[in-house]
């Protein structure tokens, strides 16, 4: 038997025993009966293996400058009973080609192509739809994580019966290697009730990123990924349509995956002034989600907000009538109440905006 059959024999080996104890049980009359079990059992395929364990879902899109170090890590893995589901999102450069080397190497891997560009949250919904084992996870395809990270979240949503566990995370520099020793001492916390809450707290972003997380498949059950929420605000509504009902959570205090911080980013690309948009609209979708409270919405409307304000006043490539068309989106908004600011703190983050777009405009 090859070694990599060796590994998902407990559940055959169970089955053995079973038929083992109906066959000394049932000895007399029933011998027959035995017997034809055991045929059955022989003549069965033995590629009839137990399913992986976790689906490991990595959208890819023209990253080939790190694509190969994000599967490097994700392929060797402690915890091997994984399926790695790469959603090729119609990349232009060598990633088809990268990707296509790596199923050779590897037949955990599988790859799904799409004919257009779909962007994220199209990709990562196509993904979890292809999945076929209990957990998921999440991994974007310029980033790396710990070599234990699978292994370490796997074994505490299984130790505490959770729907969720989730990590800490490192940033590194696109040009870095980040080492695989500062870990954090480690520590569990088991939480649970409405964990929208913990949103709006000083570190929400452990709980509003997705790829920081393993989820347990009937946790996310129809829940998908908006397609009209794009450029960093995506993960905002997935997590929060899931924690917006009970869930049980374990956190986990190791630093098991690390975030690549590449030159392109949010406030540096031209195009992300769509995703300021798309925070507009996230303000308007968490108010309609019947099963927070009314403080809750408005406070993850007021979070909304402020890093809408970051983000504008940090955009670095802002056109003057996109910027005026945001601003009269966000006044409708406050006119609406989504916005729970008094008018002068209102008015005041409008013209802190202002100012430092008019210095980047005109200084």
């Amino acid at each position: 038997m090859t070694g990599n059959n060796q590994k998902d024999t407990s559940k055959y080996r169970a089955f053995v025993s079973a038929v083992d104890m109906a066959i000394a049980r049932g000895y007399g009359e029933n011998f027959p009966a035995a017997l034809f079990i055991i045929f059955l059992l022989f003549s069965l395929p033995y590629s009839l293996e137990a399913k992986p364990m976790i689906s490991v879902i990595i959208p890819v899109y023209n990253t080939e400058r790190y694509l190969r170090e994000c599967l490097d890590s994700v392929i060797r893995q402690s915890f091997k009973d994984i399926e790695i589901i790469c959603v090729d999102d119609a990349s232009t450069d060598s990633c088809p080609k990268i990707l296509k080397e790596y199923v050779q190497k590897d037949q955990r891997m599988k790859i799904v192509r799409l004919e257009k560009n779909m962007k994220l949250s199209a990709a990562r919904n196509v993904g979890i739809d292809a999945a076929e084992c209990e957990f998921i996870v999440f991994c974007d395809s310029d980033d790396m994580m710990h070599p234990d990270m699978l292994k370490i979240l796997f074994s505490e949503i299984e130790k505490n019966a959770a729907d969720i566990a989730i990590c800490d995370f490192r940033l590194f520099m696109y040009t870095d290697c980040p080492s695989f020793e500062r870990v954090k001492t480690y520590r569990a916390d088991v939480v649970q009730g409405v964990l929208v809450k913990n949103l709006l707290s000083k570190k929400s972003t452990i709980w509003r990123v997705v790829w920081n997380k393993i989820y347990r498949r009937k946790a996310i059950a129809n829940t998908r990924f908006d397609v009209d929420l794009l450029f960093a605000v995506e993960d905002d509504y997935f997590n929060i349509c899931l924690l917006s009902m009970p869930k049980k959570v374990v956190l986990i205090s190791k630093d098991l995956y690390y975030y690549r911080c590449v030159p392109d980013s949010f406030t540096k690309n031209p195009h992300s002034l769509i995703g300021m948009f798309s925070m507009v609209k996230i303000i308007r979708k968490i108010a309609k989600i019947d099963a927070l409270s009314t403080e809750i919405r408005l406070g993850l409307c007021k979070e909304e907000f402020k890093q809408l304000v970051s983000c504008t006043a940090n955009h670095y490539l802002a056109p003057r009538g996109d910027f005026l068309k945001l601003l009269c989106q966000v006044d409708e908004l406050y006119d609406e109440g989504l916005i729970s600011l008094n008018r002068f703190a209102y008015w005041a983050a409008k013209l802190y905006v202002t100012v430092k777009l008019l210095k980047k405009w005109y200084f």
